[in-house]
């Protein structure tokens, strides 16, 4: 069968103007690509990088405290030990990304996309991830102390032994999540989705689960002292009575 006109037409096209290729020598500026590039140890703190394509960069070490990433395309980028503190990231895309042991207290990651991004002992303290998407993300042994994470999606993500203390995780999902030795003391766990997730010798001591859903969780060992338990659905399917606290009545 012969090609079509409009196949030869497409193959020109792609001849001719091929994928944008960005100059890693260009400025920090909204929109730079820098696509692959090696920045790390760099000193971007304040830039602004808005929109800007960093898929594939090496940013190991890299300093961007205060700089304004909303937007950008962090695909697979390794932040290893990156400064992102105060940073913002608003709808960023950091899909399969490396941030262990990066320092991200205070940033702004808002609706950012965060699947499989690994997080390990990365510290996400007072950082705001509102419907943020972490699915199968690793945080072993993060820092995610007072961090605001209402409604986002942590389904299959490994929190085993992090540090959520007065964590906001209102109508957050966490279904199938590791949270194994987790410190969840004084979390805000209103209405979160905790099916099937593994809470084995997790710290809940007054954490607040009103309405919460811990069907078919694991439990073994977990610490529920002085935990608000009204309304909320216990591993059994059981409803909790309004007033429960430590125990489901």
């Amino acid at each position: 069968m012969s090609k079509t006109p409009t196949f030869h037409w497409l193959l020109l096209l792609l001849l001719v103007c091929p994928v944008a290729q960005g100059d890693c020598q260009d400025p920090p500026a909204p929109g730079v690509i820098w696509r692959g590039c090696d920045l790390s140890t760099r000193n971007l703190d304040g830039v602004d990088l808005r929109d800007a394509i960093l898929n594939g960069a090496q940013l190991v070490n890299t300093s961007l405290e205060r700089a304004n990433l909303n937007g950008a395309d962090l695909t697979q980028a390794n932040l290893r030990g990156a400064n992102l503190h105060s940073a913002t990231l608003r709808e960023a895309r950091l899909v399969g990304a490396t941030l262990v042991a990066a320092n991200l207290r205070q940033a702004n990651l808002q609706d950012a996309r965060m699947d499989r991004c690994n997080l390990n002992r990365a510290n996400l303290a007072s950082a705001k991830l509102m419907g943020a998407s972490l699915y199968k993300a690793q945080l072993k042994q993060a820092i995610l102390t007072d961090a605001i994470l209402d409604g986002a999606n942590l389904d299959r993500a490994n929190l085993s032994s992090a540090d959520l203390r007065g964590a906001h995780l209102t109508l957050t999902t966490l279904k199938r999540a590791e949270l194994t030795d987790a410190n969840l003391s004084g979390a805000h766990l209103n209405g979160a989705r905790l099916e099937k997730a593994s809470l084995e010798s997790a710290n809940l001591r007054h954490a607040d689960l009103t309405g919460a859903s811990l069907v078919n969780a694991y439990i073994n060992g977990a610490n529920f002292e002085g935990a608000t338990l009204g309304n909320a659905t216990w591993v059994n399917r059981r409803r909790c009575k309004p007033g429960s606290v430590e125990t489901c009545r």
